[in-house]
């Protein structure tokens, strides 16, 4: 049975409902999908169609809360591009000969919370960069990328972010850090109670595991529309998140078993210079993108992709060896 987060509120306050003590390390999705074509869930997931109808964004005219008028200070602007391999991957296009089958795609979602975002000095240490107040798209806490225009396959408002903005002190840096997620103090109350991008339709699963850090979905289509290319109709989804939670989101006792957040260092790094890539390719590596594919972050097919993003499947916690993030 689904339940809206407002009636869960009031079930809770009221005694009807037992909120909090859920023990499940399996995501249960809370938001809808709206969309062109129905998107892979989990069995048990409950979708609350309300929920993820997007909000009118009025005020998505940015403004920072940083300042670049200080003379010991820098603007950061960092900007992040999708790529298949060494092509664009973008809506509204279609990507041959992917998969072990060969399959063509076309990307449906693909968005992305990241926290932690800091720079390395010449001398090695960290310099966390001070992020803009930027609505719909970043509080200074976390940033949400959003590489979907609702073109093609895709579905969502049409509204895209593919830079992170922010302030720094004045300084030589060589390498970018960061990982995806959104921190602990917000992930795991009632998003309707926080600004943009926390309440972003489509990332929430439920109080317990939080939000989803990576939304990845695409599907194949036929290879050659006036034939039979033996293509079938396959889907791929990837969503990250947390898992293993326990406690109670009333009194801020979650804990998470696996946390499932990254941390990505890119090496030379060039301030105002370099670009961003997140190549989806790695995490697409050996599947069958005529089957349906699913990764909810609580079973071993996660594993291989999990691996990708720079996390381990095993333990959660961030680990080396990440192939999908990379400078140009």
């Amino acid at each position: 049975m689904s339940i809206h987060p407002a009636r869960a509120i009031f079930l809770c306050t009221v005694g009807l409902l037992a909120c909090g003590d859920d023990t499940t390390s399996q995501p249960v999705d809370t938001a809808a999908d709206s969309g062109k074509a129905p998107q892979p869930s989990d069995a048990g997931e409950t979708r609350d169609a309300a929920a993820d109808a997007r909000p009118e964004d009025a005020g998505r005219a940015t403004h920072d809360a940083g300042s670049a008028t200080d003379a010991d200070a820098q603007r950061v602007v960092l900007r992040f591009r999708a790529q298949l391999g060494d092509e664009p991957f973008e809506c509204g296009r279609t990507y041959r000969d992917q998969g072990s089958t060969k399959q063509t795609i076309a990307l449906h979602d693909f968005r992305m919370f990241v926290q932690d975002v800091a720079l390395v000095d010449a001398e090695g240490r960290e310099v966390p960069v001070a992020l803009d107040t930027r609505d719909p798209w970043q509080t200074p806490d976390v940033a949400l990328l959003d590489f979907e225009d609702s073109t093609g396959e895709c579905f969502g408002d049409g509204g895209t972010n593919a830079e992170i903005t922010g302030v720094v002190p004045k300084g030589e840096y060589r390498a970018l850090r960061f990982s995806h997620g959104v921190p602990e103090k917000l992930n795991h109350a009632d998003p309707k109670t926080f600004p943009p991008p926390l309440q972003t339709p489509g990332m929430s699963w439920n109080w317990l595991l939080g939000l989803r850090f990576v939304r990845l979905e695409l599907g194949a289509v036929a290879a050659d529309l006036d034939a039979d290319a033996g293509a079938n109709a396959g889907s791929f989804a990837l969503h990250v998140g947390s898992t293993g939670c326990a406690g109670n989101p009333n009194e801020g006792t979650i804990k998470c078993a696996k946390p499932n957040r990254s941390r990505i260092e890119l090496a030379s790094f060039e301030l105002g210079k370099s670009e961003v890539v997140l190549d989806v390719l790695p995490l697409l590596s050996g599947s069958d993108l005529s089957e349906t594919i699913e990764c909810h972050s609580g079973t071993a097919v996660c594993d291989p992709m999990f691996e990708a993003l720079g996390v381990s499947y095993a333990t959660g916690q961030a680990g080396d060896g990440q192939r999908v993030f990379r400078l140009e």
